[in-house]
């Protein structure tokens, strides 16, 4: 509907229904092609196809994204998101149900190529596919439907958001739909506080799966207290299709146990971690009998790709992928981790 937003533009309170959007180029989206302004409370529900940086509400986000969603189907090329194809801005309580498709950076990702900051956001991997990088969580569809899921992940008390819980996905408030403003979620399910002097204590596969896909704390404290086994023919746990928690920029303090036969088999940004930020420390922990096995690029058994520090850590296991791959780490992008042959890989080229 709108080729370019300038800075300073502003697009609120605004859905398009039933979008068909063919282009031949680049940044084409479901309301906007390239956004350098503030698109806020907006949804776009349609088909989108194009080339380059091809997203189901915006193509290009250079701008602000709030409080927005998108339906619907997206296909092109090269950077293909559910929400938005290319990334260099900031995305913020948002989610997406969109299936995309097309040849690279592209799939089962709330942003085909992100440069820019996600937080608290969703995306449906059962209509969209597994999460990859973009520090969104990736949720089933009944779990999108969920108050408490939704309130982990920003959702909650939030007057623009509603919810008919577990009979539709979270709606925006301005469009009339039966629901509810969705409660502030509880933590009770983990002991401590979350903080350096008394953080969240882990000792369950099950709390461990949970803090997957609660974004909102994966900047919290946290301390294993017993090994943890993963094995999918025990109860809860699966053959993850995903990273076990997808984005981290907190503490991750191991307490020399061990994780055990963890088996993902996915896309790319794979690992027990699929991306550590600039401020995560992962720290005595150990990984025994890992099977990892993606798809695409940026694998490894601990973490795909690593911004953070990680002091005392091992693995043994298997590890496979296209570009990129580690028995520890996929691709090391700092100079945090420090370096030993095989466990990490100190260059794009390596």
């Amino acid at each position: 509907m709108f080729g370019q937003l300038d800075s300073g533009a502003r697009i609120s309170n605004l859905g398009l229904e039933v979008v068909d959007v063919n282009g031949t180029d680049e940044s084409i989206g479901g309301i906007i092609g390239k956004n350098n302004g503030d698109i806020t409370n907006c949804y776009s529900n349609g088909s989108i196809n194009g080339n380059w940086f091809i997203g189901g509400l915006v193509g290009y986000n250079v701008g602000y994204i709030t409080n927005s969603y998108s339906t619907g189907t997206v296909s092109g090329d090269w950077s293909i998101g559910s929400l938005v194809g290319y990334n260099e801005g900031d995305i913020a309580k948002s989610y997406s149900t969109s299936m995309a498709s097309g040849d690279d950076y592209v799939g089962g990702r709330l942003v085909g190529y992100n440069e820019g900051y996600i937080a608290h956001s969703v995306l449906d991997i059962e209509t969209s596919g597994p999460v990859g990088s973009n520090r969104c969580a990736g949720l089933t569809t009944s779990e999108m439907m969920n108050p408490h899921i939704l309130g982990l992940n920003g959702f909650a008390n939030d007057p623009n958001w509603i919810l008919e819980a577990g009979r539709n996905y979270p709606r925006l408030a301005w469009e009339g739909k039966p629901g509810q403003i969705i409660p502030e979620p509880d933590i009770n399910w983990l002991e401590g506080k979350g903080t350096s002097q008394n953080p969240y204590r882990i000792d369950t596969a099950e709390q461990l799966i949970l803090l997957g896909k609660a974004s909102i704390l994966w900047d919290k404290h946290y301390l294993l207290v017993t090994d943890i086994d993963l094995d999918p023919n025990f109860p809860y746990v699966d053959v993850f299709p995903q990273s076990v928690v997808p984005s981290f920029n907190g503490i991750f303090e191991g307490n020399g146990h061990k994780i055990l036969h963890l088996i993902i088999k996915g896309g790319s940004y794979l690992g027990l971690f699929g991306f550590l930020d600039s401020k995560a420390v992962v720290s005595n922990l150990g990984l025994k009998e890992i099977d990892v096995n993606g798809m695409n690029s940026y694998v490894g058994n601990l973490v795909g790709v690593n911004y953070g520090t990680i002091i005392n850590c091992y693995s043994t296991g298997k590890v496979n992928g296209y570009d990129y791959i580690g028995g520890l780490v996929g691709y090391q992008a700092s100079k945090s981790c420090t370096w030993q042959s095989g466990l990490c890989c100190p260059s794009p080229r390596c």
